[in-house]
Parts: structure tokens; C-alpha cells; sequence
């Protein structure tokens, strides 16, 4: 009798989601670029490129959630710096009518960003105004939505029609009567003695044939014949390998699903200026070996240390310091 993989997903909203404390791939990825201490932050990362494939993703994945967590603003675009300062200003200081009313308090907000150190304080506090007061008032009455622009959303449906249509990735999809196709499932397993957690994008299922194909929506600026490089940046090779992982042990325990296959996780890289998609696959012994050369570190063997971190709740050096009692060898790669 045929199953449905959502079945084996965990049944909570993305917002119980977000809150579980197990390790996500984004955490790891933190710890593998800023060390230990990363596990235990707080810190929210926002990026216009977030914002704008977290847009992508909803249009397509979830399109009736789009109204409940984005805001359309018609306001004039304005730097990252200007957008920053005044985020962190409506953090601390949301109960006024305009960013003016704050008054010389923006400053050290305008500092922290380093925006134009070489003006005088009035100055600078004039042009934060002149050029932010919009964007603090949309924020007041937006309730805590994501803000974009019409271009920004424009430019996100068109990622989305793109995807659609384009031979390239059209047919991902496209579902026959033996197929389903799932957005946004969740999933959470212990691995190497620590919880983990993910939330695929997109799963493909087919039941005749007896195979899941994960993958994942990445937008970007850059070409997408160059995604090998961002891989590399973005530690993606962490996403592409966990994900599977916590995928094969969620199926391996059901008597239906243990005989699919996994299929090689893929990620599907749109151009947001182009509009020219393409599809990456993993292949992953020629990446495990590559990684290994590089880093002399697998992802498993991350997902070890970060446990070790959160068990003994040192974040200050990294395993190998605390281990070898602050007294590290010099050893380099030619």
C-alpha cells in the first residue's frame, strides 16, 4: 500500500522549527567558519541575498504563506548600510512615530555601521533621516514581516515562472500518477551523539521505481556556471551530505521507505539577473575526497566536535586546543 513520505515528517509549524535547539546545517557551517563559539550565538543572519531566495522560496514553495511573512514596500531603494542602520535602530527603539523623533540617539547605531565616520555627527544624522525615515515608518506597520520592494518581488516571480518553465528544470515540477513532490518537509535525527535537523526545499518521490531525489533552491547574483565556487564558500558540501543522512535514517526505520533509494542530492541555481537555471548534483566521493584533502575534515567529523563543544560547554578554542592543553604542533600542507 503506497505511503506518503510527509508522513515521516515532522508535523510543526517552521516556526517550532526554528526554535528547536538541534544543530542545523547552518549552525555547522558557522562553527566550520568562525569556531566554537558560533554554536552558542544568537545572532540572527539577514542578508539582502537571504532575503530575496527566502522570497524565491516561499513564491514557490509555500505562495500562500507569502502574505504572512513578506511586505511589499513601494519605497525608493537605498544602500545595505542605510537598511542595516536603521533595522538595528527600530530593534531598540520601535515605539516612536519617526526615525526623527529618536533624535542623536541614531548615532551610535550610525557609528556601529562606519557610515561616512568622515562627516560631522549632524550631518550624518541628517542624511540617516532623509534617507531611512521611510523605511522606519514601513517597519513600525509591516508587524514584523520580511520588507522588499515591488522590483524585488517582481524579479522573484520571475525566478519562480523561470523555474517552471525552463527545459533545464521544468520537469522537476512535473509529476506523473507514481510521483509526489513535497516543499519544505522537516526532519530530525541523532547523529554521532547530537540531535540534527533539516528542512529540504524540495522532495521528489517516485514509488514505482523506488527512489527520493532531494534538493535545494539556491538564487544567487553570480554565474551559475561558477556554483562550484560558491560550494566551496558557503559550505554547502555540509547541506549536500547531512541532508541525505537524516534522510536515510528517517527512511531506514520504515518498513515502506527502506527500500528507496536515495537519489544524489542536487541543487538547483537560478541566476536572479539572467534567469538562466542550472542543476548541480552532488558526487560524493569526488567532494568527500576533495574536502578531506582541503580541510582534512569531514562533515561527520564536525558534527563530532560541535558535540563535543556542547557537552562539555567550552567554546572558547577549538577541540583540538582544549585536548592538546593549549600547546597545538605547526603542521602544513605543501
Amino acid at each position: 500500500m503506497r505511503k506518503s513520505l510527509k508522513d515521516l515528517a515532522l508535523n510543526i509549524t517552521e516556526e517550532e522549527y526554528r526554535l528547536d535547539p538541534a544543530l542545523s546545517y547552518s549552525k555547522l557551517a558557522q562553527f566550520f567558519r568562525h569556531g566554537a563559539k558560533a554554536l552558542i550565538s544568537t545572532e540572527k543572519i539577514d542578508t539582502p541575498s537571504l532575503r530575496f531566495g527566502s522570497c524565491v522560496d516561499t513564491l514557490l514553495t509555500a505562495p500562500e504563506e507569502f502574505d504572512d511573512r513578506f511586505y511589499v514596500a513601494d519605497i525608493d531603494r537605498f544602500s545595505d548600510t542605510i537598511r542595516k542602520i536603521v533595522e538595528n535602530v527600530y530593534l531598540q527603539y520601535n515605539d516612536f512615530e519617526s526615525i526623527e523623533d529618536i533624535g542623536v540617539d541614531v548615532l551610535k547605531f550610525i557609528e556601529e555601521a562606519e557610515y561616512h565616520s568622515n562627516w560631522k555627527p549632524e550631518t550624518r544624522i541628517k542624511k540617516l533621516i532623509e534617507l531611512g525615515s521611510d523605511y522606519y515608518t514601513v517597519l513600525k506597520y509591516s508587524t514584523g514581516k520580511i520588507v522588499i520592494t515591488p522590483q524585488e518581488f517582481e524579479e522573484a516571480r520571475s525566478c519562480v515562472t523561470t523555474l517552471k518553465t525552463h527545459p533545464f528544470t521544468y520537469q522537476i515540477f512535473d509529476c506523473n500518477e507514481d510521483e509526489e513532490i513535497f516543499y519544505q518537509l522537516k526532519f530530525k535525527n541523532n547523529i554521532a551523539g547530537v540531535d540534527m535537523r533539516c528542512m529540504f526545499d524540495i522532495i521528489k518521490v517516485n514509488h514505482k521505481r523506488k527512489w527520493i531525489r532531494p534538493l535545494d533552491l539556491k538564487t544567487s547574483g553570480k554565474n551559475e556556471e561558477e556554483f562550484e565556487n560558491s560550494f566551496i564558500s558557503w559550505n554547502y558540501w555540509i547541506q549536500g551530505q547531512s541532508y541525505p543522512t537524516i534522510m536515510s535514517i528517517t527512511t531506514d526505520a520504515d518498513e515502506y521507505f527502506r527500500e528507496f533509494e536515495i537519489l544524489p542530492f542536487q541543487f538547483v541555481v537560478i541566476n536572479k539577473h539572467n534567469l538562466t537555471p542550472l542543476v548541480w548534483e552532488m558526487d560524493y566521493k569526488t567532494i568527500d575526497d576533495f574536502i578531506n584533502d582541503k580541510y582534512g575534515i569531514g562533515w561527520y567529523n564536525l558534527l563530532e566536535d560541535a558535540n563535543w563543544h556542547l557537552k562539555n560547554g567550552k567554546f572558547d578554542y577549538s577541540r583540538k586546543s582544549y585536548e592538546n592543553n593549549g600547546i597545538n604542533p605547526i603542521q602544513l600542507k605543501l
